[in-house]
């Protein structure tokens, strides 16, 4: 174990002491060097997922512990694995991640670290995942965390002055000024379609003016972004396919550009998404959809969905449940799918739908619509176990996913939540007529039972099935590959 130096270790750490340091330049390779401190699970994920960014390049792992996998992933692909603080800080990376596995405090890299080297230290995966995001789009102007922005708003007269970055910085983590009650947009009128295919276009302007809005239609991306930039839209959908521009140049286009910076982007393709990709388009756009695994009604669910009036979001996070928001779960699944055809293991996923969830918010009200959220949420971070991904995916959507577990213990969680929904107290029921009480539609998707497996697929799966469950009267349980998901009527769950 290194020595300390006396210095107390913090959550967050943004490179030295002081504000506003930016992430050093990019280098003539257009490339970030990476160096993660420590191992364990948290340090694997990282380490596979820098190898399959593009903007991101990984110089080594530091691991005091001698911890790293059996396996060596890091020999395989000549990365060094390092037991010396001294030795790998020699490789002059630019940024740092400190592991909290690592034992190894934010002083003691301080202390050996290169002069233009940042150091990032968290406890979440997903904090990690957006930094390496950043890296590609180079508009890190501050390192901020969920914890800073807390002691910020604390220290400061009000909350909203707290959250203002100053002039010309752009934080990691669009803060809402007021974040229970911020309300996304008003409405959507005007969308903008952006597509090579004539014949999808054509289909997509039809589904989208037959219900009322009004639709520009682009083949090319230039064509496009001089739509976009022309007249302010509301929502845009692209293809990642553009003949003249790359999506990721168009993407980061509109949103460098104040006027359409805020405008909401679903992604509807039909190429298969790299990991790399995915993480590229974190923070970028509400939604990723694949041709082959969307229907009209799903799309239409999507845009009505960003109508809603709904808590801003902290990075990954949705605040007013304390579970990862929908952006996350495809990054997950995208990262499970990948470790169980690696590894030979295997996953689940579960999908809830509260029943009837806009008629109680009528009758009961929004604050005990809140409320029910919240019951929820802790329900399940106080039945899950700690690997598990808890997302809230929609207004009245929950995701599950269940790491390393077998389909009996998805149908053992799906019961526990369905008889905690049909059974609990929450508040706004007695407003109800008599008898009346929420329950939930849930969906069971495993790995094994779903060909191919990605992560479009198995969303569009889960929808589905929580759609033929309400059609059925709600309260009910649909498997994925199954009639009828065996041992769902067997009564109360003892497990």
């Amino acid at each position: 174990m290194f020595a300390t130096h006396g210095m107390a270790q913090s959550r967050f750490y943004g490179l030295s002491p002081g504000a506003g340091r930016t992430v050093p330049p990019m280098k003539q390779n257009g490339t970030t060097k990476v160096m993660i401190v420590g191992a364990g699970e948290l340090g694997t994920e990282l380490f596979n997922t820098i190898l399959d960014e593009p903007g991101v390049v990984l110089v080594g792992v530091v691991d005091p512990n001698d911890e790293f996998p059996g396996s060596d992933p890091a020999a395989a692909r000549n990365i060094p694995v390092f037991t010396d603080l001294a030795e790998a800080m020699r490789t002059t990376p630019d940024l740092v991640f400190c592991l909290p596995e690592s034992g190894v405090s934010a002083a003691e890299i301080m202390s050996v670290k290169p002069s233009h080297a940042e150091i990032v230290e968290h406890q979440a995966a997903w904090f990690f995942l957006q930094m390496i995001h950043r890296c590609r789009l180079r508009t890190i102007r501050e390192i901020r965390t969920p914890e800073k922005e807390a002691k910020d708003a604390a220290d400061t007269p009000t909350a909203a002055s707290a959250s203002e970055p100053s002039a010309g910085e752009t934080p990691v983590f669009p803060v809402a000024k007021e974040i229970t009650t911020g309300q996304r947009r008003k409405g959507i009128h005007n969308i903008l379609c952006i597509d090579p295919d004539p014949e999808f276009l054509r289909d997509l302007e039809d589904t989208l003016t037959g219900e009322g809005y009004n639709v520009i239609c682009a083949q090319s991306g230039k064509d496009g972004l001089d739509k976009a930039l022309a007249d302010k839209r509301d929502l845009v959908i692209l293809d990642m396919v553009v003949s003249d521009l790359g999506y990721f140049e168009l993407l980061s286009t509109l949103k460098g550009d104040l006027d359409t910076t805020d405008v909401p982007i679903i992604i509807l393709t039909g190429k298969e998404v790299s990991m790399g990709e995915r993480l590229g388009l974190v923070g970028q756009i509400e939604l990723l959809l694949h041709k082959d695994y969307f229907t009209r009604e799903g799309l239409l669910k999507q845009i009505r969905y960003l109508e809603k009036p709904y808590p801003m979001r902290l990075g990954l996070l949705d605040v007013q449940s304390g579970l990862f928001d929908r952006s996350y779960l495809q990054i997950r699944l995208a990262q499970e799918i990948r470790r169980a055809d690696r590894h030979q293991i295997i996953f689940s996923m579960l999908m809830a739908g509260i029943d009837h969830f806009n008629d109680f918010l009528r009758i009961g009200g929004e604050d005990n619509g809140d409320v029910c959220i919240k019951s929820i949420a802790d329900f399940l971070r106080e039945t899950t176990r700690g690997s598990d991904i808890l997302v809230r995916y929609g207004t009245d959507e929950f995701a599950i996913l269940l790491t390393d577990a077998t389909e009996e213990d998805s149908f053992i969680v799906a019961r526990r939540l369905l008889a905690f929904i049909a059974n609990y107290q929450f508040a706004g029921l007695e407003q109800l007529e008599a008898g009346e009480k929420l329950s939930a539609s849930i969906a069971v998707i495993h790995y094994d039972r779903i060909s191919p497996c990605i992560p479009e697929r198995m969303i569009f799966e889960a929808e589905r099935l929580i759609g033929e469950a309400r059609e059925e009267g709600g309260g009910i349980i649909k498997a994925y590959g199954y009639d009828h998901a065996p041992g769902i009527d067997m009564g109360s769950d003892d497990d």
